[in-house]
């Protein structure tokens, strides 16, 4: 499962981001949501449910990245990376998600 090596990368930018390698942490999260966006492509059409988790992975890369530019005080990357975050979980996740709302929520208090 080609989301498994992401998820590593995603795990590992937190911790580098709690060693304040907030660098390595965004390469990291790039890394990882290059990754899921090309098994995305692959398995869009095969699977609604393994597409949707796809999406919610992506989402959350999405979000991880939007905070470690915070920490490097870059506020225009930051809302950008927020804003397509949000999209794409406005795009592909059920409204009832979880992770939609924390996104909106994040948003909203963003502005």
């Amino acid at each position: 499962d080609t989301a498994d090596p992401a998820r590593m990368r995603l795990n590992y930018a937190v911790l580098l981001s709690a060693t304040n390698r907030h660098e390595d942490a965004i390469e990291q999260i790039e890394a990882a949501i290059a990754v899921l966006r090309d098994q995305d492509r692959e398995t869009r059409w095969e699977s609604s449910w393994k597409s949707e988790d796809l999406a919610a992975l992506i989402v959350v890369g999405y979000h991880n990245l939007w905070i470690e530019n915070i920490r490097l005080v870059r506020w225009e990357q930051a809302w950008e990376i927020l804003v397509r975050g949000v999209n794409i979980a406005r795009q592909r996740l059920s409204p009832s998600n979880a992770l939609l709302a924390k996104m909106e929520e994040c948003l909203s208090g963003f502005e």
